[in-house]
């Protein structure tokens, strides 16, 4: 883009600014003046007061009489009345005597707000991303929403679906004077439910040269990881192959629908893993999942500090910059807890807290001696990857 077009494209981004805002200013004001108006049977200082003089239902009521006082009603632009309940409110004013002058500017003041969306947005949902992206916020509540409703068709059209999708990368201290410390992973699908019976792929993981691992679990063969006594339901059949430097893991469901929901945890040692300063775990969405939790667990001693977080298009296997594939309509929670005991608990897995504590001190460690860096999302669209950095400083260093 060349400076001319840049030039033209800021203005135009300054003017749809400016427009809305003054746009949603006069809507607030009008609104205020319409509800502080004297003829309604009393004084309306609160939603419920809005329902029960008006009869227009509580839903729109809030809405209404939180735009009529919000101080700054553009960062709240997916909570802006729609045009059924400023119907209902001046249908209802009408009928109690309110003036015919605050009525008609309220009824304008929409209209030139409808207008404003229209030209700049082109319908409400976009204009709420739009504002809130000029507020600083992540996303807006129109997206959430979205987000939720692709979900629940994607989970019909693809036929798997889980309530939880969780990697847990444990950063166990290095010997003195070692450039390499051992890591233990965690693999887990929360209440997996399958629509019909069928073969999935369920994940992977990227095996880099050189890597040595061990299995976590107590039985099963050699190429097992998974840990069966954190598992519950009917446990489908299971497979793994290498596909290049992938190792992925395939199951076949004999039964399906909610009755026969499973969850499966899968566990490795990833031994004299390199060490670099950052230690990094990503997370694909490679089905619908409702959320998407990345946890990152370091021994105290490597003195850890967060370094960042983000969720991106496609697979976050490498070191690279994703910056330029950053998906920002979807909020993440980051969650940090000084002692990984006393946050690791989630409910869809009432025995992740105990797990940890088993894999930790079956290395010789204390639990106690863990810090725990958090990130979620919740509905992530299928294709995602969530990703987690946490620096640290050894003391072999």
């Amino acid at each position: 883009m060349g400076m001319t077009q840049r030039t033209e494209y800021q203005g135009a981004v300054a003017d749809a600014r400016e427009g809305a805002t003054q746009a949603v200013a006069g809507l607030v004001a009008a609104l205020r003046e319409t509800l502080d108006d004297r003829s309604w049977p009393r004084a309306i200082r609160s939603a419920t007061d809005l329902a029960s003089v008006s009869g227009i239902n509580q839903k729109s009521a809030w809405m209404l009489y939180r735009t009529a006082h919000s101080s700054d009603a553009l960062a709240e632009a997916g909570l802006l009345p729609k045009r059924g309940a400023l119907r209902s409110l001046t249908d209802a004013a009408s009928k109690c005597g309110v003036s015919k002058r605050r009525i008609k500017r309220t009824q304008d003041a929409y209209e030139e707000f409808d207008a404003v969306v229209r030209r700049i947005a082109g319908d409400r949902d976009t204009f709420s991303e739009m504002a809130a992206s000029w507020s600083g916020q992540p996303a807006s509540a129109a997206s959430t929403a979205i987000c939720r409703q692709a979900f629940r068709s994607n989970r019909l059209i693809w036929g798997l679906w889980t309530k939880v999708s969780f990697m847990t990368l444990i950063g166990l201290p290095p010997e003195p004077g070692a450039k390499t410390a051992d890591e233990i992973m965690l693999r887990g699908l929360c209440s997996l439910s399958a629509s019909r019976r069928g073969s999935w792929d369920l994940y992977g993981s990227l095996k880099q040269p050189g890597d040595v691992r061990a299995s976590l679990a107590c039985a099963g063969g050699a190429e097992s990881t998974l840990l069966t006594r954190y598992c519950s339901g009917l446990l489908p059949k299971l497979e793994r192959r290498v596909e290049g430097n992938w190792s992925v893991v395939g199951a076949e469901f004999e039964a399906s629908g909610e009755v026969a929901q499973q969850t499966l945890v899968f566990g490795e040692q990833m031994l004299q893993a390199p060490t670099s300063g950052t230690l990094w775990a990503s997370l694909e969405s490679n089905f619908p999942t409702e959320s998407l939790q990345v946890d990152l667990i370091v021994h105290r001693a490597r003195r850890p500090h967060f370094l960042r977080h983000f969720l991106g298009a496609g697979r976050g296997h490498s070191d690279g910059d994703h910056g330029r594939r950053q998906i920002s309509a979807v909020p993440i929670e980051l969650i940090h807890h000084g002692n990984v005991q006393s946050g690791a608990a989630f409910s869809e897995l009432p025995k992740y807290t105990a797990l940890l504590d088993e894999v930790i001190r079956d290395v010789g460690h204390d639990p106690a001696e863990f810090e725990l860096f958090r990130v979620s999302c919740k509905y992530p669209p299928t294709g995602v990857t969530l990703r987690i950095e946490v620096g640290y400083d050894d003391p072999a260093d």
